[in-house]
């Protein structure tokens, strides 16, 4: 969170209603200021993560966790409400992927 204050209009993909309110809850309540980047699903944001077309998204459980397992995106937890916990116990529905 601190690397996305110090650095204004990073790029964040969504590809879900709830992906484009979690951007908003971040700049919002982080006091960060990202440009969104609409895309028709969360699969082609997490891709686009990848390629280093976009610096963040927010992504469902099933396509977050394997990615974070395999150590190609890491993702934050500090705004979500999982105190620490291993990928696997996460309560919340959507992780930011960086």
């Amino acid at each position: 969170m601190a690397y996305a204050r110090a650095h204004p209009n990073m790029t964040a993909g969504y590809g879900s209603g709830a992906s484009q309110i979690s951007i908003g809850q971040l700049q919002t309540r982080g006091g960060m200021s990202v440009i969104a980047a609409s895309y028709r699903g969360v699969p082609q944001a997490v891709t686009d993560l990848i390629g280093g077309v976009i610096d963040l998204a927010f992504a469902d459980f099933s396509l977050a966790i394997p990615q974070m397992q395999g150590g190609t995106l890491r993702g934050s937890s500090d705004n979500l409400g999982c105190n620490g916990q291993s990928p696997d116990r996460f309560d919340r529905w959507h992780l930011c992927l960086y």
